[in-house]
C-alpha cells in the first residue's frame, strides 16, 4: 500500500469513528511523518542548500594517519568491548573513502532526527573520485528503473528494488570499469552522520574504511562526523 493510500485510510478511519475533521494526535503525527497534510495532499517542503567542504579532509588522504590531534578526535572512542589498541591501529591504516548515496529513505532528504536506511556506494580503488562514484550511482539507478537489466546487474538491481533488503555486496567488475566497488545498506543517524541533519547536495558522505568489506556481513565503514567537513 502506498503512502497516499495510507493517508486516505487514516482520514477515512477518523471520519468513520466519529472524530472531528481532525485526526487523533497519533494519526496526525503519522501523516506528518509520511509527508502529507491532513486533507491527504502532499506537503510542500522547501529544502535549503546543504553544501559541504570535503577539501577539509584532504589532509587525511595519506596513510598511515598520525594518531594525534584532529585525527584522534575524528576517530573517537572505541566501541564497547573493542580494545582501544585495536581500534586505533585499524584507524591508523584506514583509507579515507567517499560514499555516494544510491537511494535513501525519503526522510533523509529533509532535516530530521530519525535514523533511517540508505544504500551507499563506495570504491577502495577510486576512493575519493566523486565523478566516478556519481556516474556509477546514476548507472545503478538507471538499471533499477529499467525493464532491460543487463545480466551482470541483475543481482544488485534486485536488491535495490527490495525496500526491505539489507546487504553488503561487491559489484561485478564489468559494471565498475574494473575497480573494486561495493554497495551496502547503512542506517544513518542525521545528528551523527549528516550535515545539518539531512543529506548534502552532492550526496557524498566521507568515511574511514577500517577493514576490507565483508560481503553479506559488514561494510567496515566508519562515517566521519559532519563537523569535520562543514
Amino acid at each position: 500500500m502506498g503512502l497516499f493510500d495510507n493517508a486516505k485510510k487514516l482520514m477515512e478511519t477518523a471520519k468513520k469513528d466519529g472524530l472531528s475533521a481532525a485526526l487523533t494526535q497519533a494519526g496526525q503525527m503519522q501523516m506528518e511523518k509520511m509527508g502529507y497534510n491532513l486533507d491527504g495532499t502532499v506537503k510542500e517542503v522547501v529544502v535549503p542548500p546543504n553544501p559541504t567542504r570535503l577539501e577539509r579532509l584532504d589532509k587525511f588522504k595519506t596513510l598511515p594517519h598520525a594518531l594525534e590531534g584532529e585525527f584522534l578526535e575524528l576517530v573517537g572512542k572505541a566501541p564497547f568491548l573493542t580494545k582501544k589498541e585495536i581500534w586505533l591501529e585499524e584507524a591508523k591504516n584506514a583509507p579515507l573513502v567517499y560514499t555516494h548515496i544510491v537511494q535513501a529513505n525519503n526522510n533523509l532528504y529533509y532535516p530530521s532526527n530519525e535514523t533511517e536506511a540508505a544504500v551507499v556506494l563506495f570504491s577502495p580503488d577510486r576512493a575519493t573520485d566523486m565523478d566516478y562514484l556519481k556516474e556509477l550511482a546514476d548507472k545503478l539507478n538507471e538499471y533499477k528503473n529499467s525493464e532491460a537489466v543487463p545480466p551482470d546487474a541483475a543481482k544488485i538491481v534486485g536488491l535495490l528494488r527490495d525496500s526491505h533488503s539489507g546487504f553488503v555486496e561487491e559489484l561485478p567488475r564489468s559494471l565498475t570499469g574494473g575497480a573494486e566497488a561495493y554497495c551496502c545498506v547503512e542506517n544513518l543517524a542525521p545528528c551523527e552522520h549528516l550535515p545539518n541533519n539531512f543529506l548534502p547536495d552532492n550526496l557524498i558522505l566521507p568515511a574511514l574504511l577500517r577493514k576490507k568489506p565483508e560481503v553479506n556481513l559488514c561494510s567496515n565503514l566508519q562515517f566521519i562526523s559532519p563537523k569535520f567537513y562543514m
